[in-house]
C-alpha cells in the first residue's frame, strides 16, 4: 500500500500551484492599469536659437505654464517628473553657476494658487557653456487634476551677482519666421519671486517636457488575460479535487 510520503511531492506542487493561480487573481482584481502620457513643448527636431538667462539681477523664478492631459472617468492623474534644459550663460556673464530649486504649483491662468505641491532638493549648474543640460525632477508619481493649468518653474537660491544661467526657449515670435507656436496649453512666465510672474517680453514657451502616469480602475485586455488565465486555473484545481473524491 502506497504510503502518504510517495505523494508528497505531488501535494506540494498542487499547493504551489493553487498559491500562484490565486496571487494571480488577486494582482489581476486589484492592480490598476496604467498608461503613460507625455507633454512636450517643442518638436525635437526643431533647432533652437534662443535663450533666456536667469540669475541675481535678472528674473529669480523661470518656468512653464502647462494644461495637464485629460483622462476617462474612472482614471486618476499622476505626475511622475518634469525637465528643464539649461545652459550655462557665456561670458561675461555666467561665470558661476546657479543654484536653483525646482518647484511645481497650482495655476489660475493668472496667478499661482496655493501652496507649493511640490519642490525639489537644491540644483547647481550646468557647467557647460552655450551646452543644454536637462535637469529632471522626480514628482514620484504626484496626484494632479485633468485637464487642469499647473505652473512648473526654477526658483533661484542665494544666486550670486555674476551667476547667469540660460533656459532654452522655443523659437516663436520674433524668433522665428513664420511665427509658429508649438505649445498651445501654456507659455513662459518670470518674474522676482512666484506672486508676480508674468509674461515675458517676448511671449514663448521654455523647452519643457513632463512625464504622466494615468491610473484607471477599468481592466484593460492584458488584465482581463491576467483575470482569466487565474480563473481557469481554480477551476482546474476544483475539478482535480472533485475527481479524487
Amino acid at each position: 500500500m502506497p504510503t502518504l510520503s510517495r505523494f508528497a511531492p505531488s501535494i506540494r506542487l498542487h499547493r504551489l500551484a493553487a498559491m500562484v493561480t490565486r496571487a494571480t487573481v488577486l494582482v489581476a482584481l486589484v492592480a490598476p492599469a496604467a498608461r503613460g502620457q507625455r507633454i512636450v513643448t517643442t518638436p525635437p527636431d526643431v533647432p533652437l536659437s534662443a535663450s533666456i538667462r536667469f540669475g541675481s539681477g535678472l528674473p529669480l523664478v523661470l518656468g512653464q505654464t502647462f494644461t495637464t492631459p485629460t483622462v476617462g472617468p474612472d482614471a486618476t492623474l499622476h505626475l511622475m517628473d518634469f525637465t528643464f534644459f539649461l545652459q550655462r550663460s557665456r561670458p561675461p556673464f555666467g561665470t558661476t553657476a546657479a543654484s536653483f530649486r525646482g518647484i511645481l504649483q497650482a495655476f489660475d491662468g493668472t496667478s499661482v494658487v496655493g501652496a507649493p505641491l511640490y519642490t525639489s532638493e537644491v540644483r547647481t549648474g550646468p557647467e557647460a557653456v552655450g551646452v543644454l543640460t536637462p535637469y529632471t525632477f522626480d514628482a514620484g508619481g504626484l496626484s494632479v487634476q485633468p485637464g487642469t493649468m499647473y505652473f512648473a518653474f526654477l526658483q533661484v537660491v542665494g544666486a550670486p551677482v555674476d551667476s547667469h544661467t540660460g533656459v532654452k526657449i522655443n523659437p516663436t515670435a520674433p524668433f522665428a519666421d513664420p511665427v509658429v507656436d508649438y505649445y498651445t496649453g501654456g507659455s513662459a512666465l518670470g518674474g522676482a519671486d512666484v506672486s508676480s510672474v508674468g509674461q515675458l517680453p517676448h511671449p514663448t514657451d521654455l523647452v519643457f517636457e513632463a512625464n504622466f502616469t494615468t491610473l484607471s480602475a477599468v481592466p484593460e485586455p492584458a488584465t482581463i488575460a491576467l483575470l482569466g488565465g487565474g480563473l481557469l486555473g481554480l477551476g482546474g484545481i476544483a475539478a482535480r479535487r472533485r475527481r479524487r473524491a
